[in-house]
């Protein structure tokens, strides 16, 4: 029996239509096929028509649409039909530094610029026409070695340990875990034999 990794992949778009509707339950269906756990935050089901329930409802699905990105191994979005809120949590994603596939319908929408002038290594930009499938299995291969996979130990001396302390503060952090990730992400971002000779 093969192991397969299971992605769990926040999945948005700004449906329209119902050409819209079809793509996304194409994008859905192929991200499942291809061994992903699919997250959707589902808007508007606390809205009102109380100034205060909205707004507390718009609140709470800012917070949750927050919390599924973060908690979410990929972000995938069909910008074919971009929107403001569509283009914050791409910016929210690709702030967390998690791997994001946008994907431009070919006869509906071209990239958009803010996009793909972006030169986040944790960005994918792909115009799709009848290749969804193609784009989607190597967007997730990709995605596969960015995902963390080891733990690895290391004993510190006093100095080396403060210094991470230190650095956890300076860089606002909750972890020296995270200090250590961040520092290796950037020498990889930095290093262009490296991510040559990876992909």
């Amino acid at each position: 029996m093969i192991n397969k990794t299971i992605l769990t992949a926040f999945f948005d778009a700004n449906v329209t239509s119902v050409y819209d509707e079809k793509n996304v339950k194409e994008i859905v269906g192929l991200l499942n096929k291809h061994s992903c756990n699919v997250v959707q935050t589902i808007m508007a089901t606390d809205w009102g028509y109380s100034v205060t329930k909205s707004k507390k409802a718009a609140e709470n699905i800012y917070t949750q649409k927050i919390k599924d990105i973060k908690e979410s191994d990929i972000f995938v979005c069909d910008m074919s039909n971009p929107s403001p809120t569509l283009a914050f949590e791409v910016f929210e994603a690709l702030n967390i530094r998690k791997p994001s596939l946008l994907l431009f319908n070919k006869n509906v929408q071209s990239p958009d610029i803010a996009f793909s002038g972006n030169p986040s290594r944790y960005l994918t930009i792909e115009v799709f026409d009848n290749n969804l499938e193609e784009i989607i299995s190597k967007y997730l291969k990709k995605a596969q070695a960015k995902k963390p996979i080891s733990r690895f130990s290391v004993r510190l001396t006093k100095e080396m340990g403060d210094y991470l302390n230190y650095l956890k503060a300076k860089m606002k952090l909750s972890s020296k875990n995270d200090v250590i990730t961040n520092i290796l992400e950037e020498m990889i971002n930095e290093d262009y034999d490296f991510i040559k000779s990876y992909q």
